[in-house]
């Protein structure tokens, strides 16, 4: 116990004597937080570094990763993030400044979990048709927005296939879906409805295609 204390002691110290520049490579959200929402009572009681950590931590939420960038060694990032996020001061800053973002560009919870549903809840027969033969095949013509959102992608390529007189005009679309299976997972934590934490990092997109003769 006693070892514990001298080394937290030790860690106080050090933050004081380190004054870590307040900014960030991320722009424009950290900077915005510098120039508003550094200067309430809630902000200027904390170090630098974890006026920093929380600077980094608003970008794009991942505590290791800005507990390093605010000057914390990379073995303790993960330890010192865990405890920076439990201690009230902080909390109230980083909510504080979420609510302001939130007020500024509109977003809320309710269209972030919108938006994520569309993907969600997407279904392949809202892009395709399926022939008298049971193939299936791409159709666009009556989609609507809110079905594309659920689109990452479309691309078209034309191009001629055969020889001669057997050429003919092809042309082929891909769709890419954003992944049903994230957007779910996020819809549940937003909901509430798990208690295991996961990481996802970005949405992986799932591609379908078909080629049809141009003009069809």
């Amino acid at each position: 116990m006693a070892g514990r204390k001298s080394q937290e002691r030790a860690t106080e110290k050090e933050e004081r004597a380190v004054a870590v520049p307040l900014t960030t490579k991320q722009e424009p959200y950290g900077q915005a937080m510098v120039a508003g929402n550094n200067q309430s009572d809630a902000f200027r009681a904390l170090n630098p570094r974890q006026q920093r950590f929380i600077l980094e931590y608003l970008v794009d939420l991942n505590g290791t990763r800005s507990a390093i960038a605010a000057g914390y060694s990379p073995k303790t990032a993960r330890f010192i993030a865990a405890e920076n996020l439990t201690k009230p001061n902080i909390q109230k800053f980083i909510k504080e400044a979420q609510d302001e973002l939130a007020r500024k560009t509109g977003i809320t919870a309710e269209k972030v979990i919108a938006e994520l549903a569309k993907i969600g809840f997407a279904n392949m027969l809202d892009f395709i048709q399926i022939s008298k033969d049971g193939d299936p095949f791409i159709d666009l013509s009556e989609l609507t927005r809110e079905q594309a959102a659920a689109l990452s992608e479309a691309t078209v390529e034309e191009y001629k296939e055969g020889k001669g007189d057997n050429a003919r005009d092809v042309k082929r679309v891909k769709i890419k879906l954003h992944d049903k299976q994230v957007a779910l997972v996020n819809l549940g934590k937003h909901l509430g409805m798990f208690t295991e934490k996961h990481e996802h990092s970005s949405l992986e997109a799932h591609p379908f295609s078909t080629t049809s003769p141009s003009g069809s």
